[in-house]
């Protein structure tokens, strides 16, 4: 990938943050790189089709249209779901999606809620609302959990909401290093 693509992508994912209540942080992509928690698996609450399954997520690839997930159209508020081996103390979730790999998609995920798992209960550590970029960078106080999840309250951007499905090229949870 092009510095000058990766300069593009930083600064447009910095507008994902307007009505997110979040903590803007910059983060830069070498830098989330160099954060991601690896050895996860994930769940996912449904697929549209075969081939669009939830292991894709992790996979490290942000932009190919065939390596997303996307959920089933009739899940109204589709979530995935990581498991860790052992707990992490995230600060930062960063989230690709859309139809393509670009801002301005009406496919991008618009609200949704990323949660950590506390004892026995999903504990909301930040909600992201209005999205309107590709790359979407939350960063919120420390928590230490071995199991993630994020809610799509509403998975894309379309006006008239006749497309409920998720649509996500990749999640990635940082660590504090």
């Amino acid at each position: 990938m092009s510095r000058r693509l990766l300069s593009f992508m930083f600064i447009v994912g910095l507008l994902c943050l307007v009505g997110a209540v979040a903590m803007a942080k910059e983060i830069t992509v070498a830098e989330e790189e160099a954060r991601a928690v690896t050895g996860m698996e994930v769940e996912v609450s449904s697929l549209h089709h075969r081939l669009t399954i939830g292991p894709h997520i992790i996979d490290g690839d942000v932009g190919t249209r065939d390596q997303r997930w996307i959920s089933q159209a009739a899940d109204t508020e589709p979530w995935a779901m990581f498991m860790l081996p052992e707990v992490v103390t995230v600060d930062a979730v960063v989230l690709y999606s859309g139809m393509d790999a670009h801002d301005a998609d009406p496919y991008i995920a618009d609200t949704y809620v990323i949660e950590a798992m506390q004892g026995a209960d999903w504990v909301q550590v930040a909600r992201v609302e209005g999205n309107l970029s590709y790359r979407c960078v939350t960063a919120f106080p420390a928590v230490t959990a071995n199991a993630w999840r994020i809610r799509f309250i509403k998975a894309n951007n379309w006006v008239d909401a006749v497309d409920y499905r998720a649509r996500i090229f990749e999640v990635r949870l940082l660590q504090v290093k």
